[in-house]
């Protein structure tokens, strides 16, 4: 419960920091450019709080997790707007109802997969 807890936390951390991110740079460049770099430091920042401080894993090289942490945001990024979809397509017209549906399945969906597959402990070697 405690690394679903951090989890979280991390997430609301990150979103901080990818508005203020975004505050920061339209001062310089153009608004969707300082969306677009935003987004990369954001998304930068929450692997590492996740793999250092959520997950504590770094029994591995970060390049070995990687590849599984970018299919997990792509594969959140998808639950993401299925969700809003159906929820657009049946339950409500207000788009940010429908993407806060949204949310909790998908925090959830990250977790798990965070937990089990991009930043999994190997398994322990049965010794005596």
């Amino acid at each position: 419960m405690a690394k679903l807890f951090r989890f979280g936390l991390v997430g609301g951390i990150v979103a901080a920091f990818d508005f203020g991110f975004i505050w920061a740079f339209s001062g310089f460049v153009p608004r969707l450019a300082a969306v677009a770099i935003a987004y990369l430091l954001a998304v930068a920042l929450h692997f590492c709080l996740n793999r250092w401080w959520v997950f504590a894993a770094l029994h591995r090289p970060a390049a070995a997790q990687l590849p599984r942490y970018a299919l997990t945001v792509s594969l959140c990024w998808l639950s993401t707007v299925t969700i809003t979809a159906l929820a657009l397509s049946t339950l409500t017209t207000n788009v940010f109802l429908a993407k806060a549906g949204s949310i909790p399945p998908t925090t959830l969906l990250g977790f798990v997969l965070m937990r089990s597959f991009v930043f999994r402990h190997p398994p322990s070697s049965g010794g005596g």
